[in-house]
């Protein structure tokens, strides 16, 4: 199985301003409310950082302990 990784899903001008995960369709990052785009992109990676470690890494844990 792939590893989730972050999927932009709307741009403009070419800069990220919302984005997923692609194991997790239902959540969405959104940064359209940032200024530059160096710091959306920032964002959006901020933001499914901290996804992943709450979802995908706890997930991993949790089905490595014995008795999973």
């Amino acid at each position: 199985m792939e590893k989730p990784h972050l999927v932009i899903v709307k741009e403009i001008d070419g800069n990220p301003i919302q984005g997923t995960c692609s194991s997790c369709k239902d959540v969405l990052f959104d940064t359209s409310a940032s200024e530059f785009a160096r710091v959306r992109k920032q964002n959006l990676k901020n933001q499914f950082r901290e996804h992943f470690r709450n979802v995908h890494e706890r997930k991993d844990l949790s089905q490595s302990l014995p008795g999973s």
